[in-house]
């Protein structure tokens, strides 16, 4: 499972934080994988969140690394 956050204004992520807090809070299975920060999300043309787009992008991440090796 991926997880993307969008940190808020002047404020930074950190992804070992956002792992413990989904550990301590989440079943094992629930738990993100990876984590994506990005600047914002996106959203349809009815301003709700583009799942697919997301979709896609996690998708597209795993290409890029799968054809790195």
């Amino acid at each position: 499972m991926i997880a993307f956050a969008v940190p808020r204004t002047g404020e930074t992520v950190h992804e070992t934080e956002i792992f413990a807090l989904c550990a301590s809070r989440l079943a094992g299975y629930k738990c993100p994988a990876e984590l994506h920060v990005v600047g914002q999300l996106p959203m349809t043309a009815a301003h709700k969140l583009d799942r697919i787009a997301l979709r896609r992008a996690g998708t597209a991440e795993e290409q890029s690394s799968i054809g790195t090796r």
